[in-house]
């Protein structure tokens, strides 16, 4: 597996988005 680090940081986020909930999801919108 090779992908960029900005790739894997994003995967990460969304993973986090879905567990935290909406509001996080509002906070990465900006």
């Amino acid at each position: 597996m090779k992908a960029p680090i900005w790739q894997i940081a994003l995967q990460e986020v969304k993973m986090t988005d879905n567990t935290l909930g909406f509001g996080k999801k509002l906070h990465w919108a900006r």
